[in-house]
């Protein structure tokens, strides 16, 4: 215990990251961080790397900067002191590697930032996208409401946060959409507003969009690894391309009828019509 936290000290930690900059030899020459909602096929996309030789790519590793239970906590400092750990973990991971992909829908929630000044010219980001209903879907499938249920509070954005893009108001002062999936619709808005902000802020940041259904696509994906500057494996990609992996089966707390849920998003986007900014 009292090793741990010597070793998560951020003078200890603001030492070791100067270490791995200026000293400790890398090969790195990109770090790449995917931007999305989650249940939009991150897990998916990273398998796709497994064709890439060279490279390492991590699925939500530690620390994966998720809410602190103790909501009193989620501040920027907070965030940043998290940061600072996993600037460590991943300089440390990746310097034996040209590429360092790290899938983890907590990166435009609470890193993206932080990450544009610590990797600099060597960030590079995936937008990865699913359509916003199906996504609210599989959100509200699996029980994981923002800001009301233990898994919503702690992976999702709150919608009474003081730092939101959208308005989310009318989920608490009109009864017409007090409904649960009404929340998980307003996340996937949040989450784009706060990505294209970031697209906005960062021109200099090469950034790729692909669409979730566009990891079937082997065209689309080579397009996006050729972006990315990365060398691949053909036959091990075409193999991959197509494969579908985290569809959480065994969870299904809540259901919804496709076609009540698409009415449900265009009531919402009838009284928010500047959500229709993102849908393209």
């Amino acid at each position: 215990m009292y090793s741990q936290k010597i070793k998560q000290n951020p003078l200890v930690l603001k030492m070791a990251n100067l270490l791995y900059r200026q000293v400790i030899p890398s090969r790195t020459e990109s770090y790449v961080f995917v931007a999305t909602t989650g249940r939009s096929g991150s897990n998916t996309l990273a398998n796709l790397f497994t064709a890439v030789p060279d490279s390492i790519c991590l699925h939500e590793p530690h620390p994966v900067l998720y809410n602190p239970d103790d909501p009193r906590r989620i501040s920027e400092s907070y965030f940043r002191s998290q940061f600072l750990l996993k600037s460590v973990y991943v300089r440390r991971t990746g310097r034996k590697f040209r590429y360092y992909i790290e899938t983890n829908h907590q990166f435009i929630k609470h890193f993206s930032e932080f990450s544009v000044l610590e990797f600099n010219n060597k960030l590079k980001v995936i937008h990865l996208v699913r359509d916003p209903v199906s996504t609210a879907i599989s959100f509200y499938r699996i029980g994981s409401i923002p800001g009301k249920t233990v898994i919503g509070k702690r992976y999702l954005l709150d919608p009474k946060s003081e730092d939101n893009l959208v308005n989310a108001d009318i989920l608490f002062k009109n009864d017409d959409f007090n409904h649960d999936f009404f929340r998980c619709l307003w996340y996937w808005y949040e989450t784009e507003f706060r990505i294209q902000k970031f697209i906005k802020d960062h021109p200099h940041i090469p950034i790729f969009k692909i669409r979730t259904i566009e990891l079937n696509d082997l065209p689309k994906v080579k397009r996006m690894l050729d972006y990315l500057e990365m060398d691949y494996d053909l036959a091990s990609l075409e193999k991959l391309v197509g494969r579908r992996d985290n569809q959480k089966s065994d969870k299904n707390y809540n259901s919804i009828e496709r076609t009540r849920a698409e009415e449900m998003n265009e009531d919402l986007l009838d009284s928010l019509p500047s959500l229709r900014s993102v849908l393209n």
